[in-house]
Formats: structure tokens, sequence, C-alpha cells
């Protein structure tokens, strides 16, 4: 069999259609983990830039809320992650009671503090549950997306790890 012109058959533009496809259809999945994964770690990342950022408001101030008992301003650059740029993450006091670890209210008192990053609905973490991290160190993840922090739930690691 000659060909007439140069270029593909039909057949050949067929199977590789279906080669790209089934290509695409394996390596999307891993590609959206992945990226859920390094968006939380950022989250993560900004939550200890601002637990930092209490402590040295701490040491200045020796208490965690302003003089007039309110929380102070955070940083504009640490209330989202990633820091600029569309949100994935909104960074924000704990409403309580969602852990029982952070104190009750108000968030922060003079003693204790908990900072949350909550997904941003419609997202690509959406429903990734949302992240917490308190004066005492304590990391929390809201793996399960249920609202609440529950008893396997006191860590930033998912489960199994």
């Amino acid at each position: 069999m000659t060909r007439s012109g140069a270029g593909f058959s039909l057949v050949e533009l067929i199977i590789a259609t279906a080669i790209v496809a089934i290509l695409t259809a394996i390596a999307y999945p891993a590609f959206r983990r992945h990226a859920i994964r390094a968006n939380r770690a950022d989250a993560q990342a900004q939550l200890l830039q601002l637990a930092q950022w209490m402590e040295r408001y701490y040491s200045i101030h020796d208490a965690y809320w302003d003089s007039n008992h309110l929380p102070p301003d955070l940083p504009a650059g640490l209330r989202q992650s990633p820091a600029t740029g569309r949100a994935v993450y909104r960074i924000d006091w704990s409403p309580p009671p969602s852990n029982a670890a952070c104190p009750a209210a108000p968030n922060p008192s003079a003693t204790a503090f908990c900072l949350q990053a909550s997904p941003v609905p419609g997202s690509l973490n959406g429903r990734d549950g949302f992240l917490q991290i308190d004066a005492q160190g304590g990391r929390y993840w809201d793996a399960d997306d249920d609202g609440r922090i529950g008893p396997a739930e006191n860590s930033w690691l998912p489960a199994g790890h």
C-alpha cells in the first residue's frame, strides 16, 4: 500500500487520541491530589507564620489581644493562602467552639489564641476541611470536612502517617 500524500491516516489519529486520553485519565487525578496537598501546605505555612507573629505580638503587649481586649488586626499578607492572587484559604480567628483546644470567646484571650484557615468554597480545596493552630502549638485539620475537629484530627498529617 502506497500513500499518495503526507499525513496521518484516520486510524493513526484515533490511536494517538486514545493514548492521550488514557494518559490524561491517569495523570489528572494525581495532579489534582498533588495540587490539593500543595495548597494545604501553603495554608499551614501561613498559619505557622501567623503563630510566630502572635508570639512576637505577645512579647511586646504581654497579651494576645490589644488594650481594648480586641483581637489585633492580622497582617494583610497573611489573611489568605496563597498570600497573593486568588485565595484558596481564608485565614482568621477561629470561631469557638470548633475545637475544644481553642479558647472559648473571646478569641484571642490574654493568654491564648486559635487561628483557622478555611478553604474557599468552589476552590480546588473547597472540600478539604479547615486547619487550625493554637497558642500551645496544637495543629488540627478537619480532614473529613464535617465542620468539627474529631478525636483523630489532632494533626496536620493525613490519617495513617
